[in-house]
This record gives structure tokens, sequence and C-alpha cells, in this order.
């Protein structure tokens, strides 16, 4: 978990593994608004977090697959 977008070229770029990605881009918002974000982002039960990068931005959830290494 990081708000660090550089953090998934390891990833893509170099074909490092990686259980899962979650960044957090919530530029705007206080540290409290994101924790409470980023929470209840992480209980949605739709969402699977492994093997995925996820993107958390203002108006929405992005997420695709991590490359098979």
């Amino acid at each position: 978990m990081t708000e660090d977008f550089d953090f998934g070229d390891p990833v893509f770029r170099n074909g490092m593994r990686a259980p899962g990605i979650v960044i957090v881009f919530l530029p705007a918002q206080t540290p409290d608004d994101r924790a409470g974000r980023l929470l209840r982002t992480l209980q949605t039960p739709s969402l699977i977090f492994a093997e995925k990068l996820t993107i958390i931005s203002p108006r929405r959830i992005r997420q695709r697959p991590l490359p098979e290494t």
C-alpha cells in the first residue's frame, strides 16, 4: 500500500512479484479522510486485492491484474 505511483514500475516493467498493490491517490483529502476512504475500500466485499493493482482515486476505484511472471 502506497501513495507512490512509481511503486508499480518494478512489477510491470521488471517482472517482479507482488501479492497485490494498492495505490491511494487522494491528494486533496485530509489524512483522516484518506484513511476512512481506504478502510471503506478494503472492506468492500466485491473487491479482491490479491494479484491486482488497485488505484483508489477521488471519483473511482480502478483495478487491473498484475502481470504473470
